[in-house]
């Protein structure tokens, strides 16, 4: 569960540049898109070729988003051999386009459970970004963290624990920084890896790390979501319910209480608001705290939780 929310806040920035391409082209009609794109490769001489690839890497986000996902594909494979001759030529234009379709390939891959040709991708991306940030650190960073941020979410659902810490570990590094001198841009990537660091921290034995991340992303939603609540309640109270799991494994529960207690609070009000989409979230929150009544003995505020959650989950299956 602690990696799902990686996985969606992905998932929206991906459908948010297709929303864009659809908006920017409202008046064009998308017969075909395949088949306009062959009549245009098999007419255009090679100086033609990086309309070519912005094209089947647009088509293949907008086949991504439809999830005709065969077709997605395809339409990016097209663009990486594309780009990748084109980067041969003119690495400084090409490279960062390269590297960008090659990290949307891997998301594809990652999100059909391909994860061998995802993690090929993602590392091809990154070793591209890393050598672009060595020499813009301004412009390519943040593209950078971007794709350590996945690699170390392929890695930890791969089990391969160590490299997604690292992975995580210098996203955050990054990132860390890049907040440091524009907090309104990059402190909500901050949180969300930091999140997912602490995570991994939980699950390999790194109670006192783990504790760190949360608390800190903790401080980090909460700054933002005094300024913005629609958008950062969620990772706030995402956040704290897992840093009440951790509290309640190191019987720390009165700060397990509270933890939960507020997690509760801003489901509640996301629920209220839409509950379609949180009250699943709200349903699960109820249920841990409810376990954590029970095990100190507060047997009828254990019930009320668990009954809430009862009810949430008999409306949601109706």
């Amino acid at each position: 569960m602690r990696h799902i929310f990686l996985l969606l806040t992905y998932v929206c920035w991906a459908g948010s540049a297709a929303a864009q391409l659809v908006s920017d082209k409202s008046n064009l009609v998308y017969r075909e898109p395949s088949a306009d794109l062959r009549r245009f490769e098999n007419h255009s001489p090679d100086n033609h070729q990086p309309d070519l690839a912005i094209t089947s890497n647009q088509i293949g986000l907008l086949y991504a988003n439809t999830q005709r996902l065969g077709d997605a594909e395809t339409a990016y494979i097209k663009a990486v051999a594309l780009y990748r001759a084109l980067a041969t030529r003119n690495p400084d234009a090409y490279q960062p386009r390269l590297a960008r379709t090659l990290s949307q390939l891997g998301f594809l891959y990652a999100n059909t459970q391909r994860l061998s040709d995802a993690e090929t991708a993602y590392t091809e991306a990154v070793t591209i970004r890393r050598a672009l940030a060595t020499r813009n650190p301004g412009a390519y960073q943040p593209d950078l963290a971007r794709t350590l941020n996945n690699l170390g979410f392929l890695y930890a659902n791969t089990q391969r624990l160590d490299d997604a810490e690292t992975a995580y570990t210098e996203a955050v590094t990054i990132r860390r920084a890049l907040a440091t001198r524009n907090p309104g841009t990059y402190q909500p990537d901050l949180a969300r890896t930091l999140n997912n660091l602490a995570g991994l921290y939980r699950d390999t034995g790194k109670l006192g790390d783990a504790e760190t991340a949360y608390t800190e992303a903790v401080a980090l939603y909460r700054a933002l979501a005094t300024r913005d609540s629609e958008t950062y309640q969620l990772g706030l109270a995402r956040t704290l319910n897992n840093l009440g799991g951790l509290y309640s494994e190191t019987r720390r529960l009165d700060d397990a209480e509270t933890a939960y207690t507020e997690a509760v609070a801003l489901y509640r009000a996301l629920a209220t608001r839409n509950p379609g989409t949180y009250q699943p979230d709200l349903a699960l929150t109820l249920i841990n705290l409810s376990g954590l009544y029970a095990n100190t003995q507060r047997l009828g505020d254990a019930e009320a939780a668990l009954k809430e959650a009862e009810g949430i989950q008999q409306n949601m299956a109706k």
